[in-house]
């Protein structure tokens, strides 16, 4: 007889435990809505993921709270408007539904903790909230891609998200805008283009889509603190703070869409480039400079090769964005210079700089080779 009043006490225990659940489960919900609340204000999704259910989304589940700090904000007050305490399949189950102020906006949240042993587990999250639906369509400035500081007459790139054009035209609307604003002055910038482009998100290697708006900073900037803000319509984005330099950062190049590239020279270890005597050559360089924001602008490159020193004049070519067989391709600037014939076969060294407003940029140095013409 003992062997069935000891499985009758377990029962009794377990039975015991699970009305302790269903009776207390509300508070211990509760606290886990605090704790919630606590991660969420330190963007701390990790924390919130790893301690919940299995059965709990996780993917969806990021990409949630993640548009909810992003939009919303830190919470600010929160209380309980709905409560329910379930017990199926030997789980007790608690809903929580949660009045929640953020920084800014309202929404109401709707938890789901199973309860067992006294401890609530996350299974289940979601919001509904006007506010994070109409913030989901705002525009958001995420970066400036920049070679050095910023400097008026350099043609820059701005990543945003939430640009509503797609597919992307050809032409820029007229509704697209990049403003700066330093000290009190607002600078109103040339929009060029906009391409789809990705941002990096947590967890790294994560890619989100985007966009990258082609501009031209200013003239008028001096050095110092700036903001920069990009609009669509009536829809303005944050605004992002940058440094504007005192001088033009160096350049950089790249052959890879160039339509008459300069040839990579596979002997060399470094960046070697291969140029035909007497031939033009392009290649993009970055940041790229606008001739028609800063009437001085020009592009500085010298041969070298021994004690001969080859200064040219290259030219700047646009072409414009097109579509091409359903893929789109951004308007583009691209400097082709023509190797001198003075140049004799072999290697040789190019400085590549550029001037704006006066200033002139500190020169790259490239090895290249030069080649007779076919």
């Amino acid at each position: 007889m003992p062997k069935p009043v000891c499985v009758t006490l377990v029962i009794v225990a377990v039975l015991l435990s699970g009305c302790g659940d269903m009776m207390n489960g509300k508070a211990i919900a509760g606290s886990q809505v605090k704790t919630f609340h606590q991660q969420l204000n330190n963007s701390d999704i990790n924390a919130i993921l790893s301690s919940s259910d299995p059965s709990m989304p996780k993917a969806s589940g990021e990409q949630l709270l993640s548009a909810v700090i992003r939009k919303l904000g830190n919470v600010t007050s929160t209380r309980t408007v709905g409560a329910r305490t379930s017990f199926f399949n030997g789980r007790t189950l608690v809903t929580l539904v949660q009045e929640t102020t953020f920084a800014r906006g309202k929404g109401t949240e709707t938890f789901t903790y199973t309860i067992k042993s006294g401890k609530a587990v996350l299974a289940g999250y979601n919001i509904n909230s006007m506010d994070l639906l109409q913030a989901q369509s705002e525009l958001q400035a995420i970066k400036i891609t920049s070679r050095g500081k910023p400097f008026s007459g350099q043609i820059l790139n701005l990543v945003v998200q939430g640009l509503s054009i797609n597919p992307v035209p050809q032409e820029v609307p007229r509704s697209l805008k990049v403003t700066i604003t330093q000290a009190g002055r607002q600078f109103g910038a040339r929009v060029h283009s906009a391409a789809p482009s990705f941002v990096e998100a947590e967890p790294r290697g994560k890619l989100l889509p985007a966009q990258s708006i082609s501009f031209t900073m200013p003239a008028g900037l001096v050095a110092g603190p700036a903001l920069i803000m990009f609009s669509q319509g009536s829809q303005h984005s944050n605004q992002l703070e940058c440094e504007i330099g005192d001088e033009p950062s160096p350049p950089g190049i790249s052959v890879r869409r160039a339509t008459t590239p300069v040839r990579a020279d596979p002997r060399s270890e470094g960046p070697g480039l291969v140029f035909t005597r007497g031939q033009e050559a392009g290649f993009e360089m970055y940041p790229m400079i606008d001739k028609e924001e800063v009437p001085d602008a020009a592009v500085l490159l010298t041969f070298r090769q021994g004690e001969l020193v080859l200064n040219v004049e290259p030219r700047i070519v646009h072409y414009p964005a097109r579509q091409d067989a359903g893929r789109y391709y951004p308007s583009r600037d691209e400097v082709v210079v023509k190797a001198p014939e003075k140049l004799a076969p072999g290697p040789a060294e190019i400085l590549l700089q550029y001037r704006l407003n006066g200033k002139v940029s500190p020169p790259i140095r490239l090895r290249c080779t030069v080649r007779q013409p076919d």
